[in-house]
């Protein structure tokens, strides 16, 4: 542990850096009292040997480089009794700053990668145990409709006007996020209503799918708001609409478009390879757990994500599916690239 110089107030609480193994507060008298991690090895001495003290100095500069300003007066080695944690900061954020949206993107984010994503994996499973564990990491983003939708829904009319999750031509990605979360919803409801006349069973009861993910959104909310606050409530509102609107961003990518024929009977053809655009970038593929080998998810929607196969003959994306989301959010970009490529495709 460490100890600077006296200096005017700059913090009034403790902050802990758990990634960098470093925690920092201030003494009455000014000075910056910090320390970190452990020594490599058992050691007598009464400090820490130099590249702890190095380790320990770099975790204080990374989160507050003017702490390189400071000099220290001294420094000694002994027992700290610092539970750890797995956020990056243990801190007050003061709502409204620009610290407040970072942290609320970034957790809106890992929420649309790893808790929908995730969440959509999981729910192709036929292990109960693992459908289960896929509806608790949608539950996180208030996304839980997306599962009955998905699989009975999306899978089902996928490259149609029937499908509320494929983007049409031209359609602006703003109108296509509210179409698509909304349209998915009340299909959701009409397809868990059909399954419950089928199975004979009351509409509105505990079986249907719907009614109990809305309980659970409820008690979700409920809980939030009565424990943490409302302030609280509504940074995980926030964070919950970030994730639906990375979904929704993907949802557009994926079909844009892309459109089955009819036959003279009034049915669709089958769902082919070129009705998924594809992408083979392999950072877009790590982050998003294969989702870019879209074609071959659409042909056998239980396989795994790790055998996903790459389709050359399917539509291909210039870039990952990272890449495609951030020239989606550039509209005339997009459809200046994927119009060309519409057009390449229908000759």
């Amino acid at each position: 542990a460490f100890v600077t110089e006296g200096l005017k107030p700059v913090m009034d609480n403790v902050i802990t850096f758990g990634a960098g193994h470093f925690y920092c507060s201030q003494s009455d008298k000014g000075g910056l009292v910090f320390g970190g991690d452990i020594d490599g090895y058992n050691t007598y001495a009464q400090r820490g040997n130099l590249p702890v003290v190095e380790d320990v100095c770099s975790g204080g500069m990374a989160i507050m480089p003017s702490i390189g300003r400071a000099r220290l007066l001294r420094m000694w080695g002994g027992l700290m009794d610092m539970s750890m944690d797995g956020s990056p900061f243990i801190d007050s954020t003061e709502v409204g700053s620009i610290e407040y949206y970072g942290r609320i993107s970034s957790i809106g984010i890992l929420l649309g990668v790893t808790g929908i994503n995730l969440g959509h994996e999981l729910g192709h499973r036929n292990n109960t145990g693992l459908k289960y564990l896929g509806e608790l990491l949608l539950l996180t983003s208030l996304n839980t409709h997306f599962l009955p939708y998905h699989n009975a829904g999306h899978h089902l009319n996928v490259a149609t006007p029937e499908d509320a999750a494929t983007a049409r031509k031209n359609e602006l990605l703003f109108i296509f996020w509210i179409r698509s979360h909304f349209g998915s919803y009340i299909e959701a409801w009409k397809i868990e209503i059909r399954r419950m006349r089928t199975t004979n069973n009351f509409l509105f009861s505990i079986k249907n799918r719907m009614v109990f993910y809305t309980i659970l959104n409820v008690i979700l909310i409920a809980s939030i708001y009565f424990i943490f606050g409302f302030k609280v409530l509504l940074s995980y509102l926030l964070v919950a609409l970030i994730g639906i609107l990375l979904l929704e961003t993907v949802n557009y990518i994926e079909h844009y478009g892309l459109l089955r024929t009819k036959n003279e009977h009034g049915r669709y053809e089958k769902v082919k390879h070129y009705h998924s655009w594809n992408s083979d970038h392999i950072i877009g593929r790590s982050m998003m757990f294969n989702l870019s080998r879209h074609a071959d998810h659409h042909y056998n929607g239980s396989k795994k994500y790790q055998l996903l196969k790459s389709i050359e003959s399917s539509p291909q994306m210039p870039t990952g599916y990272p890449g495609m989301m951030i020239i989606a959010l550039l509209q005339p970009l997009w459809f200046f690239i994927m119009n060309k490529k519409l057009k390449e495709l229908a000759k």
